[in-house]
């Protein structure tokens, strides 16, 4: 069993048909068109994420503190200082 991936597969039997150099520049220039595009679709989903992550935790902090308002409880969260340490993490 090949531990070569679909795409390397795919390279390497054309290869052999085709010629190493040719497919080595087709190849080349696919991964030239691609790359970038795709880089940048990596980085608005990085992005995207990131928000997710900071709008989930805006709104456990809130639960918290409206937990601990109902049971009574002294809050450590109300200070802008904790707040922002527990969100930057």
């Amino acid at each position: 069993m090949s531990d070569l991936t679909p795409y390397e597969n795919f390279k390497t039997e054309l290869a052999k048909s085709l010629g190493k150099e040719l497919v080595d520049q087709v190849f080349g220039f696919i991964n030239d068109i691609v790359r970038p595009p795709a880089k940048e679709l990596g980085g608005l989903l990085a992005d995207k994420v990131k928000e997710f992550r900071l709008k989930t935790q805006i709104k456990t902090i809130r639960r918290a503190m409206d937990f601990q308002a109902e049971i009574g409880a002294v809050s450590q969260l109300s200070n802008r200082h904790t707040l922002y340490s527990v969100i930057s993490l």
